[in-house]
């Protein structure tokens, strides 16, 4: 049978296409898990920083490496972005889809299966292939609700790759949405480029409150939705009274991206941090436990040791649950490329110096949880009568079952004990 693997890069948004893509194939292929050998070799790539690209360029080697005599398709962002497919060396069986062509990947694939089987090989259109377990995702399903970015933050490559904020159609998420329930996911994740831009295209009053009220209706008791990343300035009250619902995960991502007023005007990012500040209180005020975490840029151009030392005392302040720090990396077309840039030695400390502050507020945030209970996905078996998973407010739970063994995807009940510097130990409460 033809053997075909997926590498998937980057964000949930990819991890979201790879899944459909996987379950659309029209031919009778053996999906196989990336690593093995095969006749066709998928890559969903990312582009987002330098290391993103060069991750690309890694396992795209590594796949010529895994199936010498196989086929390579690139597909994702960077693919999409400035022609930077030129740095890779063509050779014949490599193939580059762009993404106005992302959906008839399943149909190119079926054509490299009767091409090498010389025989028409059809599947039914109502059973489409059952997700393996080396899926992205398996345990905790995105839900991809748009694509795309109108926001045009200096720093960011993204909106190059992808385009114009584009919404999936209410009724399509949800049809999507009942499908997740159908089997069985205790957990969606709310996915896209910019989800809370979600609706503003569709009617007028529509956005993502619009959208959570809609899920809920649908979302039975052991499940719970979450929401993803989110800009602040998307969020109206109805999203605050949302999140208090059972069916919602106690916890938000809202990204910061820089830590003083003057650098995120430079980064065309000029919501302001005292009303950023404001969301953080009404969130807390609504949902006294909820999780919040940011993302946060350091050593972008501009930023002086005081604007930085401010910062970090502002981000302090915040009392964040959790912090992905990234160094600055220019990327090629975006307005931040032509800015003078800070030494690299500078951006590494100062992302070294935040990271550390992250760790710190992270700990004090897990330290809430000592002997408490809390709801958790089950995701993978760790040893014997041992599991992990993902609670609610989004930190990662091992936990001992002295008794029946919980269900893989389940939401289960965990005692939580004792925590390291990111996870906590607990015990299952069957």
């Amino acid at each position: 049978m033809y053997r075909v693997s997926f590498c998937t890069l980057g964000c949930r948004v990819n991890q979201a296409e790879t899944r459909r893509i996987m379950e659309n194939i029209e031919a009778e292929v053996e999906l196989v898990e990336f690593g093995q050998n095969c006749d066709l070799t998928v890559v969903n790539s990312c582009i987002v920083t330098r290391h993103a690209e060069r991750t690309t360029r890694k396992m795209i080697n590594r796949a010529r490496k895994y199936s010498p005599g196989g086929k390579i398709i690139i597909m994702g962002c960077y693919v999409d972005a400035h022609e930077l497919v030129k740095e890779i060396k063509p050779f014949p069986a490599l193939y580059f889809i762009k993404k106005e062509k992302k959906n008839s990947l399943p149909s190119l694939i079926k054509g490299f299966v009767e091409s090498q089987t010389g025989s028409e090989t059809r599947l039914d259109k109502d059973a489409p292939h059952k997700l393996p377990p080396f899926a992205p995702s398996s345990t905790r399903p995105p839900l991809l609700v748009q694509n795309g970015c109108n926001k045009r933050c200096a720093y960011c490559i993204i909106p190059l790759a992808r385009g114009k904020a584009v919404s999936r159609p209410l009724n399509e998420i949800l049809d999507d949405y009942e499908r997740l329930l159908d089997c069985g996911y205790s957990e969606t994740v709310l996915t896209g480029i910019n989800i809370g831009s979600w609706g503003y295209d569709l009617a007028p009053g529509f956005n993502i409150s619009t959208l959570l009220e809609e899920l809920l209706k649908l979302t039975p008791k052991k499940h719970r939705i979450r929401t993803g990343s989110l800009e602040p300035e998307s969020l109206d009250d109805a999203f605050f009274d949302l999140i208090t619902e059972p069916g919602i995960a106690p916890h938000l991502h809202l990204p910061l991206q820089g830590a003083h007023q003057e650098i995120l005007n430079q980064m065309n990012r000029p919501f302001p941090l005292e009303e950023y500040q404001l969301l953080l209180e009404k969130a807390r005020k609504a949902c006294p436990d909820i999780a919040v975490g940011s993302d946060l840029i350091c050593g972008f151009p501009g930023e002086s040791k005081k604007y930085f030392e401010q910062g970090l005392r502002a981000v302090e302040k915040m009392a964040f649950s959790y912090l992905h720090v990234f160094p600055f990396s220019a990327r090629a077309g975006t307005k931040a490329e032509t800015f003078k840039q800070l030494a690299p030695e500078v951006v590494k400390q100062r992302a070294a110096r935040m990271r550390k502050l992250g760790a710190a507020m992270k700990t004090d945030y897990l330290d809430r949880f000592r002997d408490i209970k809390v709801e958790v996905v089950v995701e993978t078996k760790v040893g014997d009568n041992l599991f992990q998973g993902t609670a609610g407010q989004f930190f990662n739970v091992r936990f001992a079952s002295s008794g029946p063994e919980p269900p893989l995807g389940e939401l289960v009940e965990v005692k939580l004990e004792t925590h390291n510097s990111s996870s906590f130990k607990g015990r299952y409460l069957w």
